[in-house]
């Protein structure tokens, strides 16, 4: 083999390797509402100032109904954030411009019982946001018919780094 086909070779196996590694399973739930839980997930826990990067999410549903989510355009209407040691918080999810466009564009997923959906959410750390650690969480609407309620994720902690 001669040494360009190689180092093509190795590098589409590293790549490979990579995106096989990267399970996206949950590494922990947040309290469970009414059966449904929500857990999001990170493959690093570095994201540097004024950078964007994508998280997962996962909404599982324990209960014995089926449930909606209203996830709109690449999982825009949940809501992360960062918490830091003194307890300030900052929303890193994108605002939806008007939300009623987006729940009519982009349908309901409905989760039955004993199912999980996954979703990957890009998130913008601002230039306003200082280095450090911090604490991601998510949250998210359900809805059961017409009653809704609100679910929170599991906390993970991440490190924001200067550019």
């Amino acid at each position: 083999m001669n040494k360009k086909f190689e180092g093509i070779l190795f590098t589409l196996l590293l790549i490979l390797g990579c995106i096989n590694g990267y399970s996206g399973e949950a590494k922990g739930w947040g309290t469970a509402i009414n059966g449904v839980q929500l857990s999001v997930n990170y493959t690093n826990n570095f994201i540097e100032v004024g950078s964007t990067t994508n998280i997962s999410v996962c909404v599982t549903n324990s209960s014995a109904n089926s449930v909606m989510v209203f996830p709109g355009n690449n999982g825009g209407t949940f809501k992360v954030y960062i918490t830091d040691r003194s307890g300030n918080t900052y929303k890193i999810s994108p605002e939806m411009s008007d939300p009623g466009i987006v729940l009519a564009v982009f349908p309901p997923i409905f989760i039955d019982p004993r199912q999980s959906h996954k979703w990957m959410v890009s998130v913008t750390v601002g230039k306003d946001i200082k280095p450090g650690n911090y604490m991601l969480k998510a949250t998210q609407s359900i809805y059961v018919g017409r009653k809704s309620f609100d679910i929170t994720s599991n906390m993970l902690p991440v490190y924001i780094k200067s550019d």
